[in-house]
């Protein structure tokens, strides 16, 4: 007689314990003197945070950086990071010929056959270059040149339909006054800053202008969910403009109406374009009436980092970990 058994186990994949770094005193005084006295806190470190403490410990306080491959081809952020370079030195050209930040409809045709230019410029700076060496352009790059020729020409056709308005700032920064002091729990203290594209200002509005090369969206269904540690419920776009926003009014001397907007220039040529966000099914004319609450809500997050009974901690959310840079140090 032949008896078949069947043996098995209930096999279920181990857990690994979630790894997590306790504070010490040195790192609250190691984070106080990066973020207090020798330096500020941007967007994008608030946004690491909530993102994975554990990476905002690497990155901010051992200070392992992230390493950048050379390459010969234009990456996904050199293009964005050209682009906007590219923006600031064509109205940065006018402004300084003309000695002040007016840009009415005669300066779009000096600028509009200035775009090519500008490009292979800063291409030929992204690269090192020096005056010696051309600019020849090959394969995928040529391409890529033509898609941000489009792209800025799109935004400079746009400006012109806006003009004439005022330059009030270009990629401004803590070296243009955008620099804002926040008391959090704890008697400490926190500078924040960042670099913002551009503001503008027309009919007694400020307009802060984020330029975007991707499809972030114009819209987020509550205040909260800016500092929600999932990402996906998060909008970092519109986290970012109220950051700028709130640099803007610490700066200014009056209390004109400040406008966050998004440039996406894929959307440029849309019917309807607009650069206004939205909270929930309201669009944001101004967003002065909503930044003492973000003030508070950003105060609170920046406490949590200098509370020694929040440990770093990995994150949960494992979409954070697939193209994060330190996931080999966690084991993901």
């Amino acid at each position: 007689d032949i008896n078949n058994y069947i043996i098995s186990d209930k096999l279920k994949l181990a857990q690994k314990p979630k790894m997590l770094i306790d504070k010490t005193d040195e790192m609250i005084q190691l984070l106080e003197n990066r973020f207090y006295y020798n330096g500020y806190i941007s967007p994008s470190g608030v946004k690491d945070y909530m993102d994975c403490s554990l990476r905002f410990y690497y990155k901010y306080i051992s200070n392992i950086r992230e390493t950048n491959e050379f390459t010969s081809e234009i990456k996904k952020l050199d293009f964005g990071n050209i682009t906007h370079e590219v923006l600031k030195i064509l109205y940065e050209d006018v402004i300084k010929q003309k000695k002040n930040g007016l840009i009415d409809l005669n300066d779009f045709f000096v600028i509009k056959n200035s775009i090519s230019g500008a490009i292979k410029k800063k291409i030929r700076s992204h690269f090192k270059l020096n005056k010696k060496n051309k600019i020849s352009l090959e394969g995928n790059n040529i391409i890529l040149f033509k898609i941000m020729e489009d792209y800025i020409s799109r935004i400079v056709t746009l400006d012109e339909k806006y003009a004439p308005f005022e330059v009030f700032s270009l990629e401004g920064g803590k070296e243009s006054g955008f620099l804002k002091k926040i008391n959090i729990s704890n008697n400490f203290s926190v500078n924040i800053s960042g670099k913002i594209d551009r503001i503008d200002f027309k009919n007694n509005v400020y307009r802060i202008i984020d330029y975007k090369t991707g499809g972030d969206s114009k819209k987020i269904k509550g205040f909260e969910d800016l500092f929600s540690s999932v990402k996906k419920n998060r909008n970092d776009a519109i986290f970012q403009l109220f950051f700028y926003s709130l640099l803007l009014r610490n700066k200014l001397d009056d209390d004109n109406p400040i406008v966050p907007g998004l440039m996406n220039i894929r959307e440029i040529n849309n019917k309807n374009f607009t650069i206004n966000i939205s909270i929930g099914n309201d669009k944001v004319d101004t967003i002065n009436e909503y930044l003492n609450e973000f003030e508070k809500l950003l105060s609170e997050k920046l406490s949590e980092i200098f509370d020694k009974n929040q440990p770093f901690t990995e994150t949960e959310d494992k979409d954070n970990c697939k193209f994060c840079a330190y996931k080999n140090l966690c084991g993901n």
